[in-house]
């Protein structure tokens, strides 16, 4: 099954983890393409130093950086990440937040949607996605991983706002056959078009994530040939000028 994937990484924030993931995509031709997430300053300097290698079919989306500036060749797609608890915001850091991205105006805003660990001040990812899909109306707000264990909170909440798109990446792996990947179908159902495959990798299992979705989607009537042109079809709407020259030999979406 060809697939574009929206949730990528480094595994190291350095040439090695550069290579890595550069010889991950040659090596597996099914995917076409995906979004490489630069969480850090590290992450972000790593892939601006090496430029020239990154093809053009992968989507750099850095870390949204209030404080200072990042390179233009870094924030060419106009694709931001947030991660409330990789970066310490609180609620209290929405509003200027808020004014920061709206005067970026961009194209698309990831943000972090696992909620994990111990510090819970920072599990803000649904109010953020909420505020900012009405903040930023002609911005798309891809949530990521589903919500997690949350992924209910977030189809109650936020599956209703139709610049909110989702991916399941790391939920269809952790929590894999639980009820916490069973929003995904009501997605499908629903709102197809807001669907996008990730797998958070290295940190996830492309292949397991790849079967858990297939399953899902099988069981609400999807078979592979149909997933497949429905997830090539929303990631070439959202990110075209990576995705055309990938698909250029395959069929027509």
């Amino acid at each position: 099954m060809r697939f574009f994937d929206t949730h990528l990484h480094l595994r190291s924030a350095d040439r090695a983890g550069l290579d890595e993931l550069l010889g991950k995509l040659e090596s597996y031709p099914e995917c076409l393409g995906g979004l490489l997430v630069l969480n850090t300053r590290q992450e972000v300097d790593v892939v601006h130093r090496h430029i020239d290698l990154i093809p053009s079919r992968v989507v750099l989306v850095p870390y949204f950086s209030a404080e200072h500036g990042l390179p233009a060749e870094i924030t060419a797609s106009g694709w931001y990440k947030i991660h409330p608890s990789l970066h310490k915001l609180g609620i209290d850091a929405l509003p200027e937040l808020d004014a920061r991205l709206a005067e970026a105006n961009p194209r698309g805003v990831m943000v972090h949607c696992f909620p994990w660990g111990t510090q819970l001040q920072y599990n803000v990812s649904l109010p953020f996605v909420i505020h900012l899909s009405q903040a930023l109306p002609q911005s798309t707000i891809l949530a990521t991983h589903g919500g997690g264990y949350e992924s209910w909170q977030f189809r109650a909440h936020a599956g209703g706002l139709r610049n909110v798109h989702f991916d399941f990446s790391m939920t269809l792996d952790y929590y894999e056959g639980a009820d916490a990947v069973k929003p995904l179908q009501r997605y499908l159902i629903h709102s197809p078009t807001r669907i996008h495959f990730g797998s958070d990798w290295p940190s996830g299992n492309i292949e397991r994530q790849l079967n858990e979705q297939l399953r899902l989607a099988r069981e609400v009537g999807l078979d592979q040939e149909r997933l497949e042109d429905l997830l090539l079809s929303n990631a070439r709407t959202q990110w075209p000028d990576a995705f055309a020259p990938s698909i250029s030999s395959g069929r027509s979406y």
